[in-house]
């Protein structure tokens, strides 16, 4: 059982000025934490270098990031812990057209990336594994 088995968590895809375009297909969905939670598994545990990853906050700078974290304020990132690999999945659409884009772990990203690592672990799915579990995100689809 993982840290976000009993709650809401989420990863949104929905567009904002400090992150830029996260959409797919021009739609804003979510995908639920909970629902891939299955899909943790060791055999999925792979490195990756940074570098090949889409993160909200990849485009932003140091200081940008950590202590001042947009969505935050650093109070996340200064309790996040690295030992657990974060989420990531190959070939899901994002606006840096990388190999993978990660769904869980910004936090625990910009500990990495303020610490000067530059690869670690990840739990790796393929945008297979999560497509049909993408729903329409209730606060940000609407009819003007």
């Amino acid at each position: 059982m993982t840290w976000f088995s009993e709650n809401e968590y989420s990863h949104p895809c929905v567009a904002s000025l400090e992150y830029g375009d996260w959409r797919i297909n021009n739609k804003c969905q979510r995908l639920m934490l909970k629902d891939i939670e299955h899909l943790l598994t060791d055999d999925r545990k792979k490195t990756i270098k940074h570098d090949e990853i889409a993160w909200k906050g990849y485009n932003l700078r140091d200081q940008d990031i950590g202590y001042n974290c947009n969505c935050c304020g650093g109070i996340r990132y200064k309790s996040c812990d690295t030992a657990y690999p974060p989420i990531i999945v190959e070939n899901m659409p994002n606006p840096a057209n990388r190999k993978y884009r990660m769904v869980d772990g910004i936090h625990r990203m910009q500990k990495l990336r303020l610490s000067n690592v530059t690869e670690s672990d990840f739990y790796v799915l393929e945008y297979t594994d999560v497509v049909d579990k993408l729903t329409l995100h209730p606060r940000y689809n609407f009819i003007l």
